[in-house]
């Protein structure tokens, strides 16, 4: 299924696919001269690529994840490399954010960017952010991950 931004949302219009039932608004954060954080989506003029921004997103996402695991696997500083992804793909630092990871039971949510962090690198090497529930996702519960694909 190809997810879609919905027109009308962010004041942006996407012009390769029609609406689907299910929506995404890709929050991909640049650094401005001035140092504020500047959503890219915030544009009134930002024509989505639909597709090909999707599948920047999701190789973005898929790079972070195995960076994070084969630090984790080369005994480097593996929850720094997830702070530094958290921070750039997850926008905590611009607004509200509802993070639903798929493992996560006891905590469904995590709504803060520590929570973040202590479902991608497990509880352990969490510290204060610690969730007991969480093993770490990023490291795939230290087993690591060599590949990620989607469907």
């Amino acid at each position: 299924a190809l997810l879609c931004l919905v027109p009308g949302m962010a004041q942006a219009a996407c012009t390769e696919c029609d609406v689907p039932e299910e929506s995404v608004l890709l929050q991909n954060v640049q650094k401005r001269a001035d140092a504020e954080l500047q959503p890219e989506w915030s544009s009134p003029d930002k024509v989505w690529r639909c597709a090909p921004d999707v599948h920047a997103a999701q190789y973005a996402w898929k790079s972070l994840i195995l960076k994070i695991s084969n630090t984790y696997a080369t005994g480097g500083n593996f929850t720094a490399e997830a702070e530094m992804g958290i921070a750039k793909y997850y926008g905590y630092d611009i607004g509200k954010v509802l993070f639903k990871p798929t493992q996560a039971v006891e905590h469904p949510f995590r709504n803060t960017a520590g929570g973040a962090l202590s479902y991608f690198v497990g509880c352990a090497a969490a510290g204060p952010y610690c969730i007991p529930e969480d093993k770490g996702f990023a490291i795939a519960g230290g087993e690591g991950w060599s590949k990620v694909r989607f469907d």
